[in-house]
């Protein structure tokens, strides 16, 4: 996982600036660009209004999850809420009922925020690069394989020590 700090090394709480992008918080919301905070204030010399994507924007991503979602369909269930997405960009309104359509399903609705955080990911990250001054990315080490390991320090793994790592240490793959 990749992590943000600021010049004081205070870790940026990125996901309090996507929940502002996204319209998910109300209100003025700023990064206090020293301490990575996102507060509800008034914007100043430390504090940065948060900027928010357009609901044009975020309809656009919507789509094009329901389109590139409806071709995997693994049970009836998932035919269903196909047929109700796909029935959702005929009309109006498109975010709010589709939303209401996937917080019916915890892995539709988990596939939907992923694909969302995705497709604006990018967009997030020039925005941090751009609003804090020496800003830098750093890895997050959350585990001991040596696949982590090897992506903190920036050293290239071959495909036989990741296979082996990963049949050893983190799934089996072998058959049962």
């Amino acid at each position: 996982m990749f992590k943000f700090e600021t010049k004081t090394g205070a870790s940026v709480d990125v996901e309090a600036v996507e929940q502002v992008m996204f319209g998910e918080r109300k209100g003025v919301w700023c990064l206090d660009i020293q301490n990575g905070t996102v507060k509800k204030t008034t914007p100043d010399t430390t504090h940065v209004r948060i900027s928010r994507f357009t609901q044009q924007e975020i309809e656009q991503v919507m789509r094009d999850f329901i389109t590139e979602s409806s071709v995997f369909i693994f049970d009836e269930e998932d035919e269903k809420l196909t047929h109700s997405l796909l029935k959702v960009l005929e009309g109006g309104n498109v975010i709010h009922n589709a939303l209401k359509i996937l917080q019916t399903s915890d892995a539709w609705m988990s596939g939907w925020l992923q694909w969302r955080s995705d497709a604006f990911w990018e967009e997030i990250k020039a925005w941090l690069f751009n609003t804090i001054p020496d800003l830098t990315e750093a890895f997050e080490l959350n585990c001991s394989c040596s696949m982590c390991h090897a992506l903190a320090k920036n050293i290239e793994l071959s495909n036989s020590t990741i296979r082996i790592d990963w049949n050893l240490e983190n799934i089996n793959l072998s058959p049962e």
